[in-house]
């Protein structure tokens, strides 16, 4: 039987081999993307200058030809990674009829509808990475008296008190060749509500 003294050092050796592993791992990806961001990074920002130029389109429309969401918002992130991430987002408002109770059946309840794609350049040689999430959470009005002296209704998705009521996440790995101007618009739609999240991944993945 070991001495506790060796057990403690075994298993402190362990653990460092296993953040040792991790970082290497995380190393090599930088590595990989790297290469890959040398090879791609022209046509990839040509492909991310196309995707601002119709979103900046869309948003110069006017508001009515824009219902059901304001406008679509654009945001490089920076990451440890130097990938290249950008995020393009929307949202809008739904308001549902939805059973309350015996007394009074039926309600109308609002929630907010959120959609994000971010594209990035992958590890993989000539490939990106497109990354979808979708959430639709119920908006939650506060009861609390700090919140009742405000003159308005003050509302939250306060995701403590409610589960959310739909998600959606995917992500892929295609070639930035094949993310041509026709699949940038299937993208636009998306973002516009103009589409279903099921028929865009029906024609991309």
């Amino acid at each position: 039987m070991s001495h506790w003294i060796e057990d403690a050092e075994n298993k402190s050796g362990s653990k460092s081999k296993k953040k040792s592993d991790i970082l290497e791992k995380i190393e090599n990806k930088k590595n990989d993307i790297k290469s890959n961001r040398l090879e791609l990074e022209n046509d990839y920002l040509n492909t991310i200058e196309l995707i601002k130029q119709f979103i900046i389109r869309v948003n110069n429309l006017p508001i009515h030809e824009r219902k059901p969401f304001d406008t679509i918002t654009t945001k490089q992130k920076e990451n440890k990674l130097s990938n290249l991430l950008y995020k393009f987002s929307s949202s809008r408002r739904v308001l549902k009829r939805e059973f309350s109770s015996i007394l009074a059946p039926f309600k109308s309840v609002h929630y907010k509808n959120s959609r994000s794609f971010f594209i990035s350049i992958a590890r993989e040689k000539g490939q990106i990475l497109l990354e979808y999430k979708e959430i639709t959470a119920k908006r939650v009005k506060y009861e609390n008296e700090k919140k009742r002296s405000f003159p308005f209704a003050f509302f939250s998705s306060d995701k403590t008190k409610e589960p959310l009521h739909e998600s959606f996440q995917k992500a892929i790995i295609i070639p930035l060749k094949s993310f041509d101007e026709k699949a940038i618009l299937k993208h636009i739609d998306w973002l516009a509500f103009k589409t279903k999240t099921e028929k865009l991944t029906k024609t991309i993945f």
